[in-house]
């Protein structure tokens, strides 16, 4: 049998509906049908909600169909304060945002006086406030180094460092202070001065654990006076007392 070819009136229908498609798409693009009046910003804290809309705000009255998804994600998650973005268009006037906000874990603060806020992923979010030199535990920079919000660490050092930072557990039973990268050794100060000396880079996270589980078992009397948890091998921790504690 052979194959029925359409009609010249078919052909021409379906010719029409795709111009008129067409047409109907440009028109979308290039008027307020679809403009961009408001933007729904869900995931995230007030301040990042904030400079979210700051960055977006030129994009408002432009039109949803003529958005390039791909350049937004980009330029939001340029913003030092953004992880991962991402984005739907709720026609006819509304884009819609889920954002994952970089979460602050230390301050990184050089020998020449200059101290940034520092993301979990070892990104610079901003210069650091005396509210977040008393909140968070401080990481130390080499000399002469500056950092610009956006930037993302690169000293080996100063990134192991942050490392085992966000390998301690949560809740943790007292404040971590401080965390430095030192001669291939891994050391941090909590509490009133107690260092848990986690020796190389290896085992973060059991070491961490254990020191978790150690000064759990102590009354806050007993913290006081330790000096140091030294959990260089795991399976033998040894503790010492702090000697300038006064009896």
């Amino acid at each position: 049998m052979g194959l029925s070819l359409p009609s010249g009136r078919v052909v021409a229908i379906a010719v029409c509906t795709a111009a008129g498609l067409a047409l109907a798409y440009l028109a979308a693009r290039h008027t307020p049908l679809f403009a961009v009046q408001e933007l729904q910003v869900r995931g995230v804290p007030p301040h990042v909600e904030s400079a979210i809309r700051a960055e977006l705000q030129p994009l408002l009255g432009t039109s949803l169909v003529a958005l390039d998804g791909g350049e937004l994600v980009q330029r939001l998650e340029s913003l030092p304060v953004v992880k991962a973005a991402e984005y739907d268009r709720a026609f006819p006037h509304t884009l819609e945002l889920v954002i994952r906000p970089e979460r602050q874990l230390a301050v990184v603060r050089s020998r020449g006086g200059g101290a940034w806020v520092v993301s979990e992923s070892g990104r610079v979010l901003k210069a650091a406030s005396l509210r977040a030199l008393a909140r968070l535990p401080i990481v130390a920079l080499g000399p002469g180094m500056l950092l610009r919000p956006g930037e993302s660490l690169g000293n080996p050092a100063t990134l192991t460092a942050f490392h085992a930072l966000a390998l301690v557990p949560r809740p943790f039973p007292v404040r971590v202070r401080s965390a430095r990268m030192q001669l291939g050794r891994v050391t941090l100060v909590v509490g009133e001065g107690t260092e848990l000396r986690l020796g190389e880079p290896s085992e973060l996270r059991l070491k961490l654990a254990i020191a978790d589980r150690v000064l759990r078992a102590l009354e806050p009397e007993e913290r006081l006076e330790l000096g140091y948890i030294d959990l260089s091998l795991p399976e033998r921790p040894v503790a010492g007392t702090n000697s300038q504690v006064e009896g």
